[in-house]
């Protein structure tokens, strides 16, 4: 365990101020460290060949990079080329989305939650004055710390006890087995309409070349995990309205979803 200094100077505390500050600092990278490896240890080798794909419109990175099978050393490169860091997740939360890892996500929440909530308390005790000790101000960053179970609805265990669940909105397996009969060779139309990136729409075609049919049904699966409760049959009926896909979007208007 790290230790901390916790000596108090006399006087007006700014000394003890810029070590709590400090010590915060330290502290939270260890947690940051602490977080990546937990999401480390959880991705697969799939879900680290699509991160580097999504990758390759970094700046920096170069062919030898994009080839790292081991997840923190292709996070150590991200933090290399400042697309990353303790202070600024939101790339990597991005990825994390792009994955379809809510789990991740929920790891990487919970240490900005801890840091944010921490950041306020140490700006708050500076104004007032209050002379706390450095080990009082990183113990609280460190209590704030949670941890995410899988599978089935994710709760946060320890000090903060609220529920984080993920749903994924109305069953539309039915629907998407209509579309699928029916679209054929205009399903990247159909994705461009669904808000799909166009690093998706790639990934999903190099990823299954020459099976149009899986293509069709990852471009609703990739939808609804990105849209969740939002991915709903009166959206996808909407969509395919906007592409002029009116008989597909008529086989779905009479259909009954959970």
């Amino acid at each position: 365990m790290m230790m901390v200094d916790t000596r108090l100077t006399s006087g007006n505390g700014t000394s003890s101020s810029m070590s709590s500050g400090s010590a915060f600092k330290d502290t939270k990278k260890v947690q940051y460290r602490r977080v990546l490896s937990d999401i480390a240890s959880k991705l697969n080798a799939e879900d680290i060949k699509t991160m580097r794909f999504i990758c390759k419109a970094v700046d920096g990175l170069s062919k030898r990079d994009l080839e790292l099978e081991d997840p923190l050393d292709f996070f150590q490169k991200l933090e290399d080329r400042g697309v990353m860091s303790d202070d600024d997740t939101s790339f990597f939360r991005e990825l994390l989305d792009m994955v379809h890892r809510p789990d991740c996500m929920a790891l990487l929440d919970g240490y900005e939650r801890s840091r944010s909530a921490t950041e306020g308390a140490v700006r708050a005790r500076d104004y007032l004055g209050q002379r706390v000790s450095t080990d009082a101000v990183c113990e609280d960053f460190r209590n704030l710390n949670v941890h995410v179970g899988m599978p089935g609805p994710h709760k946060i265990r320890g000090p903060i006890q609220q529920p984080i669940e993920v749903s994924f909105g109305e069953d539309l397996s039915e629907a998407f087995e209509i579309v699928v009969e029916e679209l054929g060779r205009d399903w990247r139309q159909l994705a461009r309409r669904l808000q799909l990136t166009e690093t998706e729409i790639d990934f999903i075609t190099e990823n299954h070349m020459r099976d149009l049919r899986e293509q069709s049904m990852q471009c609703l699966v990739v939808w609804k995990k990105k849209m969740r409760t939002r991915a709903t049959k009166a959206a996808l009926i909407e969509a395919l309205k906007r592409c002029k896909m009116m008989y597909i979007s008529d086989r779905l208007e009479g259909l009954q979803v959970r």
